[in-house]
């Protein structure tokens, strides 16, 4: 499959699942692309050629005022959360958008679906060897147990963010490594080293 191709398929699964969330807590949202494109790393799992979850990396000098003032941080984050992250700085990365297909939420495999997609996530920021690592969890989804489980440490918790409750929460992998639970790193590792990226950052 071209990139062009396998670039197109991933943002209509993944315009799809944002609309059917959106649905699902009763707010309709506009969904622009460049919520996407502008991602440096996308991290697909796939069923044959069909996305069935991914996750969003953005790689970015977090001491800079500029980046605070993203649009990422408008809703969910208030401006004491980004000077906090702020004054730590350092090269960090933005996790984001675990999105997990209808269809495979309920997984009978050794790994749910959304733990894998998360796991592969760390993993991956964790080899990139960045300073901090910072995410929006939902709550009622039991995303920020997942990552508290892996060592996360909250900044904020139950945030009201587009009707429903997050967790603002970081990691700091070059002090404390990012925990995988040792019954599923083989597994984690081997699928990574295989697992197509379908937009990479570049060397910049």
């Amino acid at each position: 499959m071209e990139y062009s191709d396998a670039f197109e398929l991933v943002y209509e699964f993944w315009k799809k699942t944002w609309r059917d969330v959106f649905q699902e807590i009763g707010k309709p949202s506009e969904i622009r692309s460049d919520d996407l494109t502008r991602q440096h790393e996308i991290l697909v799992l796939y069923h044959g050629e069909r996305p069935i979850a991914m996750v969003c990396h953005r790689y970015v000098n977090l001491g800079l005022r500029s980046t605070l003032e993203d649009s990422y941080f408008s809703s969910a984050w208030t401006k004491e959360d980004c000077e906090r992250v702020r004054a730590i700085g350092g090269f960090g990365v933005i996790g984001s958008q675990i999105l997990v297909d209808p269809e495979y939420r309920k997984s009978h495999s050794q790994i749910p679906t959304k733990q894998l997609i998360s796991l592969l996530s760390l993993e991956q920021v964790q080899r990139a060897k960045p300073d901090l690592v910072i995410g929006t969890m939902r709550v009622d989804k039991g995303m920020n147990k997942l990552f508290y489980e892996a060592g996360a440490t909250s900044l904020a918790k139950k945030i009201p963010y587009y009707g429903a409750e997050v967790d603002l929460v970081c990691f700091f992998p070059k002090i404390n490594p990012i925990k995988i639970n040792p019954e599923f790193k083989d597994t984690i590792s081997s699928l990574l080293n295989t697992a197509k990226i379908v937009k990479q950052r570049s060397a910049a």
